[in-house]
């Protein structure tokens, strides 16, 4: 009975060192393990990292929310984070959303995707988020997408402008781009159809679902050509060309429809002042080869009369205030905003 004490004995003894040596252990290891860890977070910070920040400063950027790597518009004002240390906070034309835009644009367009491309500059543009420069180089960048996505006979069934026309017997040009808002001369550009007469029953044709609209820039003597609104939000920036305006500030600003029936190829000038009328093949005419007459709807353009959008023997004028008060443009280029323009329903914006 004793022997058997004395084993027992000498087994509780065994468990209660072995207990004792493993509490020891932990203790004597734990503070190596937390100094362990504060050195390795000591490693990750630079070594003039300075005090934590404050918690950071929202920017409100308006529409565009700057996420990394992808701008992404939204329907209202959202907050972009940044540093507590900046010095104060950024206007949006001093953030890299343009430069980033520029680089994933590039991205898209080298990947085949044009549509996504143009969509990425044009929101940047269009929400006023890009520079001057920027400004110029995006509008570049798009012209060259548009070659494809408007101006050929590429059919983008991603684009929310573009669409197909099945050519029905008895059809003519005229008769399917009222269905689309756009002219037929512009119909008959993008389908590569130069004699409207060898129109065949049963083609497909692609077609642009308009119409375009225009803003004339009187400072910076362009007018830009746009789908959707005449500028703004809800457009789609297409093309510019360069313009000549009145002399004297006689340029109206404000809002103009192109007169319905008021288009004309070679028109004739009725004369004005000093200058007498001429007909419409003659050299002297004022006008160049095209004409579209324009109504005052809004701004300081109501109630005025006698003002339109024309061509000019005069091409050193462009870019100058020169004019009667109408609006200028090279023969080449005045036949595309021609061709663009459908009376009735396109606008013009003139704005300082």
């Amino acid at each position: 009975m004793r022997r058997k004490t004395r084993r027992l004995s000498q087994q509780l003894g065994v468990a209660l060192a072995t207990v004792g040596i493993v509490a020891g252990l932990a203790w004597y290891l734990k503070p190596k393990a937390a100094a362990t860890a504060s050195s390795d977070e000591r490693r990750l910070l630079p070594q003039d990292a300075g005090p934590p920040l404050a918690p950071p400063t929202p920017v409100t950027l308006g529409s565009m929310e700057q996420v990394p790597g992808k701008p992404t518009l939204v329907s209202k004002p959202v907050q972009v984070i940044t540093p507590a240390t900046a010095p104060s906070a950024p206007t949006p034309a001093q953030l890299p959303l343009g430069v980033d835009a520029f680089k994933q644009a590039q991205a898209k367009r080298d990947a085949g995707d044009i549509l996504a491309a143009r969509g990425i500059l044009n929101d940047q543009l269009i929400a006023g988020l890009l520079t001057a420069d920027q400004q110029r180089d995006a509008k570049l960048f798009i012209q060259e997408m548009n070659q494809r996505i408007v101006f050929s006979n590429a059919k983008l069934s991603a684009d929310p402008y573009n669409a197909r026309a099945k050519v029905e017997p008895g059809h003519s040009l005229t008769v399917i781009s009222r269905q689309f808002d756009i002219t037929p001369e512009l119909l008959g550009r993008i389908n590569g159809i130069s004699d409207p007469r060898r129109l065949r029953a049963g083609v497909e044709l692609k077609a642009i679902k308009g119409p375009f609209h225009a803003v004339v820039s009187k400072s910076h003597f362009t007018i830009d050509l746009y789908l959707g609104a005449p500028g703004g939000q809800g457009s789609t920036y297409i093309t510019t060309y360069r313009v000549g305006l009145g002399s004297d500030a006689s340029t109206p600003t404000g809002t103009w429809l192109v007169t319905k029936g008021g288009k004309l190829v070679n028109p004739k000038f009725w004369g004005t002042g000093d200058i007498p009328a001429m007909e419409a093949d003659d050299p002297k005419n004022p006008l160049g080869e095209r004409w579209l007459q324009l109504d005052g709807i809004a701004g300081e353009a109501v109630g005025k009369e006698g003002y339109g959008v024309h061509g000019t023997i005069e091409p050193d004028s462009i870019g100058k205030n020169m004019s009667l008060g109408c609006i200028r443009l090279l023969d080449e280029d005045i036949k595309w905003v021609y061709d663009l323009l459908l009376d009735g329903k396109s606008k013009i914006v003139i704005v300082p």
